[in-house]
């Protein structure tokens, strides 16, 4: 079973990665790149619903674009 990638994780192991690099120089650099990639989009994460929520309040008026029926309903000719 494959353990969850979390925030914690990457930051663990970007330290270690880190004590490496210092001991054994910049060979081990492009970890240290992927494991910093990956925390940034950790931190970046919205959740579909959140995103959503954030472009229809950019969106403008406030007001519902589609109206009360779903989408698909809306959509057929």
């Amino acid at each position: 079973m494959t353990a969850q990638i979390t925030e914690k994780r990457l930051q663990d192991a970007i330290a270690l990665v880190s004590e490496v690099i210092i001991l054994h120089g910049e060979k081990y650099a492009p970890l240290l790149d992927r494991l910093e990639q990956e925390l940034e989009a950790i931190k970046r994460y919205e959740s579909p619903v959140s995103r959503a929520q954030r472009h229809l309040a950019q969106h403008g008026s406030g007001r519902r674009v589609i109206g009360p029926r779903n989408a698909l309903a809306a959509s057929r000719p």
